[in-house]
């Protein structure tokens, strides 16, 4: 088990480490990444500024194992530089970076080529900034380098979490009301062991990659506030988080988010607010129902959103939540439907 415990960083193409030394800079192995606009950090962090690297060549001879290479200025660094060696060949090379910083338990398999992060852990609190990306080196035809060959290392960092985001909205009809949303959670798998395989350029890996699931636990999402008239920004709110990815369907009890609901006055029949009754609390919880495969993929982002009105607020009729996807990936995801029921 190798773990990386420094500091470092990238994000341009082409960067080469320059230093005073007798052997030639153009024998230096240097990093390009391929971070496409959709591969984006999710926690405001616009950019990535540290990855870790191993690598090996013939028979597994370690040249990297962890090591962060850092971007500065226009130029990408490393210390100490390592070479190619021309009397070398098979080099492999393998990369991650969680939002910029190492993990534990993280082993490079040198004839797979790939790492295994045995039981990574994302965080239950909702302030959590996990966004775990995975490279693999590609010398533009394959994975595996020739020494002699002195041929830049491209990596395309991909997303092997979920990205899940939920929106929530108040309706016209409770302009006046204020809203108040907390405890807010979904009890989901959180820890897992990812296994890198070869991927197929463009696309995301498979759930497959995941195995040796933990167990459910409950994880948070930040308590807000719905103030504004619904034409004001203060009627919506947005939480997302990152999760492990999962089956939805693997457990016998159906995901839920649940969460409680605190309004400062309630409609009456006639839809006037009754300002006589103040701070009336429900809790709800919403079923969340399959995506078109039944999984939250490793790469992919899911939307929920939810209009929260009189009629639903008042048990009438359910919170119903829709979901769509960003631009991560070009997979159809079906609308889906969260069933409500109303708590005490």
């Amino acid at each position: 088990i190798l773990t990386a415990l420094a500091a470092g960083a990238l994000i341009l193409a082409g960067c080469t480490k320059t230093e005073v030394t007798e052997v030639s800079d153009s024998r230096a192995i240097s990093f390009s990444n391929h971070v496409t606009n959709a591969v984006k950090s999710i926690d405001q962090l616009e950019d990535l500024t540290t990855f870790y690297v191993f690598g090996a060549h013939t028979n597994g001879q370690e040249v990297f194992s962890g090591n962060p290479v850092s971007h500065s200025n226009g130029e990408c660094t490393y210390n100490p530089t390592r070479y190619w060696d021309d009397t070398k060949s098979a080099y492999k090379f393998a990369a991650y970076t969680d939002d910029n910083n190492t993990v534990s338990n993280v082993a490079f398999d040198y004839n797979s080529g790939h790492l295994k992060i045995t039981d990574y852990t994302v965080d239950n609190s909702p302030t959590d900034g996990s966004d775990l990306l995975y490279a693999v080196g590609y010398n533009g035809t394959g994975y595996v380098f020739d020494g002699t060959a002195h041929s830049e290392v491209q990596l395309e960092f991909k997303h092997i979490l979920s990205k899940v985001t939920f929106n929530f909205s108040k309706a016209a009809d409770l302009n006046g009301v204020e809203i108040d949303v907390s405890n807010i959670t979904i009890n989901a798998i959180n820890q897992g062991t990812f296994t890198g395989s070869t991927p197929s350029l463009g696309s995301q890996y498979g759930l497959d990659c995941w195995t040796n699931p933990g167990p459910k636990s409950d994880i948070a999402f930040a308590n807000f506030s719905l103030s504004g008239s619904a034409t004001e920004a203060e009627s919506k709110n947005t939480q997302t988080r990152v999760f492990l990815p999962q089956d939805l369907g693997e457990s016998s009890t159906a995901y839920s988010i649940v969460f409680t609901i605190k309004y400062s006055n309630t409609i009456k029949d006639d839809g006037t607010i009754d300002n006589e009754q103040k701070d009336q609390s429900k809790e709800f919880t919403c079923t969340i129902a399959d995506t078109e495969d039944g999984n939250w993929n490793p790469g992919y982002s899911y939307t929920y959103t939810a209009e929260i009105n009189s009629t639903n607020l008042e048990g009438l009729y359910p919170i119903v939540f829709t979901v769509d996807y960003d631009n991560w990936d070009e997979k159809n995801v079906n609308d889906i439907i969260i069933d409500n029921e109303k708590g005490q």
